[in-house]
């Protein structure tokens, strides 16, 4: 009895992503100054009472963020929409969906939100084939990158004037490291910790 609820169930799944992807044209997200826009476009054709736009950090928890109220879409034209959701959550994956009342839910779209005012971003972390080290460097002058291991002994350093540094894991040995990021003609550093499996 479980099995033939659960194909049922798998069925009316696949079903209505398809009558989704009927109804919707397009659905995205891009990064715009730190704010995130979407767009999505409702075939000719289709109304829905009410849009919610639906936002999680993990893929499977949404919780809605913005509603566009009334009859949506129209019987005769396709109708695009936008929003900027204006509070991401900065250095992680954002993931969207739309809820549209009678037709069910939008698939899933996903964008990287990064901010690296006065920080870096290692990803992925831990490093396990090869991670990128990412910060800002707008100016595009010399940054060194110098990584010690937990004695406080440097056992990486390499320079660049553009904004990451490609890691290799056959450069280390498993474990814990510090890093500094250091603009070699203003002094500033950024700090942070690389795992490595």
């Amino acid at each position: 009895m479980k099995i033939v609820h659960l194909i049922i169930l798998l069925g009316f799944s696949i079903l209505t992503q398809a009558q989704n992807e009927e109804v919707i044209e397009s659905f995205s997200a891009e990064v715009y100054n730190e704010s995130v826009l979407i767009n999505f476009r409702i075939n000719s054709g289709y109304t829905c009472n009410g849009i919610d736009v639906l936002h999680s950090t993990d893929s499977v928890n949404f919780g809605p963020i913005y509603t566009f109220e009334g009859i949506c879409g129209s019987t005769t034209q396709s109708i695009a929409y936008e929003y900027t959701h204006v509070n991401p959550v900065k250095n992680s994956k954002n993931y969207y969906r739309l809820y549209l009342g009678g037709p069910g839910f939008s698939w899933v779209i996903n964008v990287l939100v990064i901010d690296l005012t006065n920080s870096s971003l290692v990803k992925p972390n831990p490093l396990i084939s090869t991670s990128e080290l990412i910060f800002e460097n707008n100016a595009f002058t010399e940054h060194q990158l110098v990584i010690s291991n937990m004695y406080g002994q440097i056992v990486f350093s390499e320079t660049t004037n553009g904004n990451s540094f490609i890691l290799y894991r056959n450069d280390f040995v498993q474990g814990v490291y510090d890093y500094s990021i250091i603009d070699l003609e203003k002094e500033n550093r950024i700090t942070g910790r690389l795992i490595v499996q």
